[in-house]
């Protein structure tokens, strides 16, 4: 008993230790009944996303309806696929259901995703070699309490992944020591499914990585040859790994590839602005306290959301250790100088540092793997005193860096004493306390400087958080759930949209663009980085730019399918149409409109696709219906059946739709459904081919005659995705098999 204690004292103290951070950091929390919450996306949309997720899964496991699709998120959504990015993936999802409040099972995720942290890196260090338990338990905590992992806090799908990766380290090192690759595996199939977005970087960063364990644990020349076929074991459970996460991964990687965002980037600079260089040498010092705040900060490096939203920060105290490799000569040192300086040439050339982002703009998210090999470098060089002459030499290598950095600064003006007066006078008490923990080290006073940086962490990572959360939005319904729901129950029509202010839900706009989702009804208005990629030119034509939508123009909101608008005051309601007072919800008088659109109706008016792209066109978009040329050849030349609408029989499920439409003339049929090859369409039980029109939406061309339609949606990819997943199933248990049979064959030699 005695033995195992002592086997497992490090973890043991580690837990109890994050623990403790973990009640200190959060403390106004937990004691308040408040969640945490991020005051940006994770308000915005994450929370509504688990909610909507959540809502989906209940009717899966009560009615059997598959989770594919979704009407509550914006004119409707592929959420299977769109949101593998944010929540399909979440394995800790069942866990987040077992709490009444969906924030407050979310913010136990965020504990356990902290403790579960220092673990992983610690296991990782482990692996590595890392024997000492003081430094242990050291950079384990500085990892999980890092100025990056903060910024994950409420950004549960980057968190996850943060979470878990050292685990795909350590697999890797496990191979390297002959110990098999059933970790490796497991642990990239836990990745993907976290976030497959930073499994394309990392996947990168374990070549690299991969070459450096290699070359550094051997103590003979290697050639390169010999290396990449020592590695085929890996890449082949690698495979492995990402085929068994394909069930859910292969449907989001293609819908993803339909988003213009990804590989479609102009012309990248050669070298960032020299703001950008300052702010990430400074970041090693400063704690995120400048995002998503008003307050000016010297330590912002970009122009964009994707090069200021990232930080460095893990403790002053590994600053004077991690320079010291350069300033040495030692075959170690070389090696770990040599494999850092390539992680930091990708992250400070643009079209390099593009790469590491799917071949976008140039961006700085991918910086945990910087912070990830900081902390390595530093356990590799306090465990074994590889550096201990020149760590001194290396706190002040950085310092002159900074200081020169800092006198440019101020001659170019980025700096100034009045707007960032605030953060000189914290940066004067940063270098202050660099100089006292380079005197420590100096001292060789470890044990004091890990107490005092364990201080300094805990300190800035609670400051930190209650700058995050200053925003704090309780969500207060502005409309009665419940009468919604009974209202819809006894309106005949089976699928219609609603039209809601949303300057009349909540004080701040973009808070309220998702609250559709939380109270259960289709809606015209969204805040999502994952909208169908389909919608782009329809969008653009109602001039909006991809993210925060708010239709409000009465002639799209008819064609939509609106029935309902939800106003404040009548003055509200557009003029020119005519509405019916219904009843009163709350302080909203709710009104029908009267020549509101169903699903699915006819147009015989068109415009060429081409002209819109160009913005040569005016639409009327009740009268006139976008084409593209293969579609307008077909009926061009044809007398087609004017104005009649599609009657909606049967709303099975939100995967499903069942209705007919009795035509004397060809006709070409639109339903306010956005265009997803995911979609089947059959016509009297036959398929038939459907087209994209007015600029994102489904078009059928039918003949005259009685048509009985049934509309059924798949992912696309889902049923390659479950073979494929299939597949890496039963290669993963011949795995298991073999790593037994060699366990067996060792103890028998």
């Amino acid at each position: 008993m005695k033995n195992k204690i002592v086997k497992y004292k490090v973890p043991l103290l580690l837990i109890f230790i994050s623990i403790c951070f973990i009640f200190i950091a959060f403390y106004p929390y937990i004691t308040n009944n408040r969640p945490f919450l991020f005051s940006a996306d994770q308000q915005l949309q994450y929370n509504y996303f688990y909610q909507e997720w959540d809502r989906m899964i209940e009717l899966f496991f009560k009615n059997h309806i598959t989770p594919f699709y979704s009407f509550n998120t914006f004119l409707g959504n592929n959420f299977f696929a769109s949101k593998a990015y944010y929540v399909t993936g979440d394995i800790f999802f069942g866990l987040v259901r077992m709490f009444d409040s969906l924030e407050f099972g979310l913010m136990i995720e965020t504990f356990l995703l902290i403790l579960i942290s220092s673990l992983t890196f610690s296991y990782f260090l482990r692996c590595f070699g890392i024997k000492k338990p003081s430094i242990i338990i050291w950079a384990s905590l500085l990892y999980a309490f890092s100025g990056i992992a903060e910024l994950y806090v409420g950004q549960y799908m980057f968190h996850r992944f943060f979470c878990f990766l050292p685990l795909l380290l350590a697999g890797v090192e496990k191979y390297r020591a002959q110990k098999g690759v059933l970790l490796f595996c497991v642990s990239t199939f836990v990745l993907f499914l976290s976030n497959y977005y930073f499994m394309f970087s990392t996947s990168i960063y374990l070549v690299f990585y991969y070459f450096f364990t290699i070359i550094y644990h051997s103590d003979s020349e290697l050639k390169i040859i010999t290396i990449l076929k020592s590695a085929i074991p890996l890449i082949v459970s690698y495979i492995i790994g990402f085929m068994m996460s394909c069930i859910l991964i292969f449907p989001a990687i293609l819908y993803v590839l339909g988003n213009d965002r990804i590989g479609n980037n102009e012309f990248i600079q050669l070298i960032f602005d020299l703001k950008v260089y300052i702010g990430l040498f400074f970041s090693y010092l400063a704690y995120p306290f400048n995002v998503y705040t008003d307050i000016p900060n010297m330590f912002v490096s970009g122009q964009n959301g994707h090069l200021t939203w990232y930080s460095l920060t893990t403790s002053i105290a590994i600053i004077p250790p991690l320079f010291s490799i350069f300033v040495s000569k030692e075959k170690k040192a070389n090696i770990l100088r040599n494999f850092y300086i390539l992680l930091l040439v990708f992250l400070s050339i643009p079209c390099l540092n593009s790469i590491m982002h799917g071949f976008s703009e140039p961006s700085f998210r991918w910086i945990f793997l910087i912070v990830l090999t900081n902390l390595l470098i530093f356990s590799v060089i306090m465990n074994d005193n590889l550096l201990r002459a020149k760590i001194v030499r290396g706190g002040f290598v950085y310092l002159f860096i900074f200081s020169i950095l800092l006198v440019l600064a101020f001659i170019v003006h980025i700096i100034d004493i009045e707007t960032h007066s605030i953060y000189l006078l914290a940066l004067v008490l940063f270098l202050l306390v660099l100089f006292f923990y380079i005197y420590l080290y100096k001292k060789n006073k470890i044990m004091i400087v890990l107490v005092i940086s364990c201080v300094e962490i805990l300190s800035l990572y609670t400051l930190s958080l209650l700058i995050l959360n200053k925003n704090y939005y309780e969500f207060v319904p502005s409309l009665n759930k419940d009468y919604i729901h009974y209202n819809d129950s006894l309106d005949i029509d089976k699928f219609y949209r609603m039209y809601v202010n949303p300057k009349n839900l909540l004080p701040s706009s973009d808070l309220n663009l998702n609250q559709s989702i939380n109270m259960g009804y289709k809606s015209t208005a969204t805040y999502d980085s994952m909208i169908e990629p389909s919608l782009k030119l329809f969008l653009n034509l109602n001039n909006f730019d991809w993210h925060i939508v708010s239709l409000d123009d009465p002639e799209v909101l008819r064609m939509l399918g609106v029935k309902y608008y939800y106003v404040v005051d009548e003055s509200e309601l557009p003029e020119g149409y005519q509405f019916q007072y219904t009843t009163n919800v709350n302080h909203f008088k709710v009104y029908e409109m009267t020549e509101y659109r169903p699903i699915g109706f006819t147009y015989n008016q068109f415009i060429k696709r081409s002209e819109c792209l160009e913005r040569k066109c005016k639409i009327n978009w009740n009268e006139q219906l976008i084409v593209d040329d293969d579609l307008m050849e077909i009926i061009e030349n044809n007398d087609l059946q004017e104005d009649t609408n599609f009657e909606l029989i049967e709303y099975f499920n939100e995967n499903s739709l069942y209705g007919n439409i009795n035509l004397t003339k060809p006709a070409v049929l639109f339903f306010s459904i956005p265009y997803n090859k995911g979609w089947q369409i059959y016509d009297n039980n036959q398929y038939i081919e459907y087209f994209n029109v007015q600029g994102g939406f489904i078009g059928v061309y039918l003949e005259p005659g009685d048509h009985y339609l049934n509309l059924i949606f798949k992912p696309p990819g889902f049923k390659f995705g479950v073979v494929l997943s299939a597949i890496g199933v039963v290669l993963f248990i011949f795995l298991i098999i073999n790593d037994i049979h060699k366990r067996k064959m060792m103890k028998f030699k």
